[in-house]
């Protein structure tokens, strides 16, 4: 996990390979790694890191990809509004919305969600002119809009959507 800081004792892995499997790593979980040479002669080079990688929620065969349909009736963009789409607690997507917008043309943002595996959506507490804002969310399977929040509606700071994604 985060925050293990430089390893140290008889803990230490070593490997003389480019790559090195992990198994038992919970889903969905930052981690940090930190690497370092052998030198062969009983001496290492000093630790590189940390770097974190940050695990799946599930295998893309699992997953099928959600549309959310983003718009502005202001003319001018979100104006740093952003939502969060998470699934079992870890931010999968952030959505930013449209730069541009003529409050009639709308972009769709895929986003690839786990199969049975809640999500939610929420709104941020960031941007100016919440009131222009508008987003719908499209379920992939019958290509049916699920959830929409007109613009004028919602509350920055709050939770807008929480279903389970399914895929099939």
């Amino acid at each position: 996990p985060l925050g293990g800081g430089i390893p140290t004792g008889s803990g230490t892995q070593t490997n003389n390979n480019t790559a090195y499997t992990v198994t038992g790593l919970a889903p969905g979980t930052n981690y940090e790694f930190w690497v370092r040479a052998d030198c062969n002669d009983g001496t290492f080079s000093t630790w590189a890191g940390p770097y974190t990688y940050m695990t799946t929620l599930c295998l893309p065969t699992e997953q099928c990809n959600y549309v959310f349909e983003l718009w502005d009736t202001g003319g001018n963009g979100w104006q740093g509004n952003t939502m969060n789409v998470s699934q079992n607690g870890t931010v999968v997507a952030v959505l930013t919305g449209p730069e541009v917008s003529d409050g009639t043309n709308h972009i769709q943002v895929s986003v690839p969600l786990c199969n049975n595996q809640p999500f939610i959506l929420y709104w941020n507490p960031t941007g100016t002119s919440p009131a222009q804002v508008g987003v719908s969310i499209i379920e992939p399977t019958v290509n049916n809009v699920i959830y929409t929040k007109p613009p004028g509606t919602g509350t920055q700071n709050s939770q807008l959507f929480n279903g389970v994604a399914q895929c099939t």
